[in-house]
């Protein structure tokens, strides 16, 4: 399956599916803007489209459904999805979590794919014996795992214990200049008096599917030792999700219910984060927080828990404030004495900006393309040196 030199790689990426969520949009972000005279990119959805589909074809990245059942690389439906390759013919196959990956790596093989990689994107997650031993089996076919973190890939080597570690680390990117400029002054103000925000003030802002790992009971109680301190505030949650009925009712328990804004999901993000006073997360696991660097990219000072890859996102700039998860009393302590120091505020907002300059789009852009010359050079794909090389911190444990 050696290419002639004058002909791109193809790349096939292989996702569950296509919802709106942090890895969908990410791949948004990221695969249309791919060298298109290096590479030419396509995804396969083993579950459904989902509505980023639509949004990738319209940016040039063609989605076909391979539909593939179970929650291992079950025989007939990797056969499937080989037979697809087969057709496609590409050099570089890329799977996203766990299934996708373990679906992406043995169709491949079976295929003749030159070369495989995996991409894990959270910590935490549950594994059933039978996953954790196909993933050990599938992990020595591929030619590179990337994590989105250094404590992904921990928790990688901690779940899965391969035989060999081919871990990388690329972080997560985001369009920086998307979130950084505030809206005109009577956007905001339309945006206040549509989610009833006008006159609030501090505004708290989480940005989260409404699940239970993001400790939306945690978040609560925090914000009600705010509330008690601050009489003006309140808490938007921007998003929606299985948990937000009892979202509501514990609020409503808490007496906090009038305070609480949940706007369901919304496609001007970048525009909320500038009614807010800071950012705020509960949660119990992340991987790399998308929008921890969309907050720090809008200005917002942070308070979150030290889970996943949140200490490495922030790291040494005085951006933000880091809290053991499940630990509610402690989250709203740390708010109180944060909203009341104005000038700390401020020092923190000015942290945030420059902290998000290192987490770009086109720093993951640079190295996701780097990663694939690389292994395509290795396969025999190519010849000479990759531009650029895969440069520091894609290596794990950099």
């Amino acid at each position: 399956m050696t290419p002639p030199a004058s002909r791109r790689l193809r790349v096939l990426r292989v996702v569950s599916r296509l919802d709106t969520g942090g890895i969908e949009m990410r791949l948004l972000d990221l695969l249309p803007r791919l060298d298109r005279e290096r590479f030419e990119v396509r995804v396969v959805s083993i579950r459904r489209a989902g509505t980023v589909a639509a949004l990738l074809e319209q940016r040039g990245v063609p989605v076909t459904v391979v539909r593939c059942h179970g929650q291992l690389a079950t025989l007939w439906s990797a056969w499937k999805l080989a037979r697809f390759m087969r057709g496609y013919r590409p050099d570089i196959v890329h799977g996203h979590t766990l299934v996708p990956s373990l679906y992406a790596t043995r169709a491949g093989r079976m295929a003749g794919v030159p070369v495989r990689i995996a991409s894990f994107h959270n910590v935490g997650e549950a594994f059933t014996p039978a996953q954790i031993r196909a993933e050990r089996r599938w992990a020595t076919e591929r030619d590179a795992t990337v994590h989105v973190s250094q404590a992904v890939h921990d928790d990688y080597l901690r779940v899965f214990a391969p035989a060999v570690d081919n871990g990388r680390v690329i972080y997560n990117g985001v369009r920086v200049e998307r979130f950084r400029e505030p809206p005109p002054p009577e956007r905001l103000a339309q945006l206040r008096d549509e989610l009833g925000l006008s006159g609030r003030a501090p505004v708290l802002m989480t940005v989260a599917r409404i699940h239970a790992q993001k400790g939306p009971e945690d978040l609560l109680e925090a914000f009600a030792r705010v509330r008690a301190a601050q009489p003006r505030a309140a808490l938007a949650w921007v998003g929606d999700g299985p948990a937000a009925p009892a979202l509501r009712e514990r609020a409503a328990a808490l007496g906090i219910a009038g305070d609480l804004v949940v706007t369901g999901m919304r496609d001007d993000v970048p525009d909320l984060y500038h009614l807010a006073t800071l950012h705020v997360m509960a949660s119990h696991r992340e991987g790399f927080s998308n929008v921890l660097l969309e907050a720090m990219a809008a200005g917002l000072p942070q308070v979150v828990t030290d889970v996943g890859g949140n200490r490495e996102a922030l790291g040494e700039s005085g951006a933000g404030i880091l809290l053991p998860p499940r630990r509610p009393e402690l989250l709203g302590e740390a708010l109180v004495e944060l909203l009341a120091d104005p000038a700390r505020l401020a020092a923190m907002a000015a942290a945030a900006r420059e902290r998000s300059l290192a987490f770009g789009a086109d720093e993951q852009l640079r190295r996701t393309e780097a990663l694939y010359l690389e292994l395509a050079r290795a396969k025999g794909l190519l010849g000479g040196a990759a531009p650029g090389g895969p440069g520091p911190g894609t290596e794990a444990g950099a």
